[in-house]
């Protein structure tokens, strides 16, 4: 569903609407970041502040992470301004592809900004994944065609704006 209707396209929407249940505002922020997280930054789902969704999520990341709140804002807000300064308008998406050099808060920051960002993390197993997080549908289907017509796992939702794809056996090339 499109981001006006987050409340239909998220799974806290859909019990609320079961239970005959108007959604409160932090429901709402809720909905909106699970369905469309990039978009509700951007102010595309009614009734969601992004003020307040970043208050919000940022509260959960301190809590989570034992980070104070001011140094996750300040982590999210770097973090946006970096996927801005590496945005490149031809592939239309900002790019990290050395695991080594993630900023901390990347895929909050680069939703935060409104920005696509494809990064790498390598996992503990020496696996690489390969992220795509707030891309067009379009850009979702390519990102997951360009690792299927490779040989690799993928998954994603590219109406939800995301996907993955994972490199068996492989470890980390910076800059590839």
């Amino acid at each position: 569903m499109a981001p006006e209707d987050y409340l239909g396209g998220s799974s806290l929407g859909q019990v609320l609407e079961l239970l005959e249940r108007e959604p409160t505002a932090t429901q709402r922020l809720l909905a909106a970041s699970d369905h469309c997280l990039t978009a509700a930054y951007q102010g595309a789902c009614p009734g969601v502040d992004p003020h307040d969704l970043l208050f919000l999520r940022a509260s959960w990341r301190a809590l989570v992470s034992g980070r104070t709140l001011s140094d996750v804002v300040e982590g999210i807000t770097d973090a946006a301004r970096r996927v801005r300064r590496h945005h490149d308008s031809e592939l239309g998406e900002a790019r990290f592809l050395d695991p080594t050099e993630i900023p901390l808060d990347l895929a909050e920051g680069a939703a935060y900004a409104g920005v696509p960002v494809r990064y790498r993390e390598l996992l503990p197993e020496g696996i690489l994944k390969e992220m795509f997080k707030g891309g067009t549908p379009t850009a979702v289907e390519a990102f997951m065609e360009e690792h299927r017509v490779a040989g690799r796992p993928t998954y994603g939702n590219p109406h939800r704006g995301y996907a993955g794809a994972y490199w068996p056996g492989r470890t980390a090339t910076p800059g590839r």
